[in-house]
């Protein structure tokens, strides 16, 4: 049921039974793409070797970032250094994540 409320948005549309968009996929060329080098080089010599890679424990020193708003959508991607992420305190998923959160200590209380 909330799902059909979703697929009212603009946008949005049941096909086949799963929830697609109906605006067409923006393709991104190499063109677009900017990089920005980082100037620390101080971590390059204690990079692991390529056998000794672990997924969600070893990490680049750059990161791909493409930002979105509502009347451009995305824009063109970036190479940038790694650095935090800046994220609203508003953005749905912290909300979701801390209402899971209470409801799994309040399981846990009894």
């Amino acid at each position: 049921m909330m799902l059909r409320a979703v697929a009212q948005r603009p946008g949005l549309a049941f096909r086949n039974g799963l929830l697609t968009s109906t605006t067409p996929a923006r393709a991104f060329h190499s063109a677009d793409l900017t990089v920005e080098r980082s100037t620390d080089t101080s971590n390059y010599e204690k990079r692991p070797a390529k056998e000794e890679i672990q997924f969600g424990t070893t990490f680049a020193d750059h990161m791909l970032v493409m930002k979105w708003n509502q009347e451009n959508k995305w824009t063109h991607p970036a190479i940038i250094p790694y650095q935090d992420l800046k994220i609203s305190p508003a953005a749905s998923c912290l909300h979701y994540g801390t209402y899971q959160l209470c409801r799994a200590f309040s399981a846990q209380q009894g």
